[in-house]
């Protein structure tokens, strides 16, 4: 709700720019409210503007194969 570009002015972009099927991939490390009740929610009134357009909203980045690895091995990195 804070980021920016909101949902709505991404798919307005995207729709603008030809997409007639959009995948949001929310970068969320955990699924929790907002992937499971807002984020859909949004995305159905979003889809009701833009006829013809598929929208489909992927799993939480975080529960994406490796992603655990990945931030694992930043650990160091950040540490310094």
């Amino acid at each position: 709700e804070l980021a920016s570009p909101s949902l709505a002015e991404a798919l307005d972009r995207c729709v603008a720019a030809g997409a007639r099927e959009v995948w949001v991939h929310p970068f969320f490390l955990v699924p929790g409210r907002h992937l499971s009740t807002d984020i859909p929610a949004q995305l159905a009134a979003e889809a009701e503007r833009h006829p013809g357009v598929s929208v489909q909203l992927t799993s939480a980045l975080g529960m994406t194969a490796g992603i655990a690895d990945l931030v694992l091995s930043t650990v160091p990195l950040a540490q310094g």
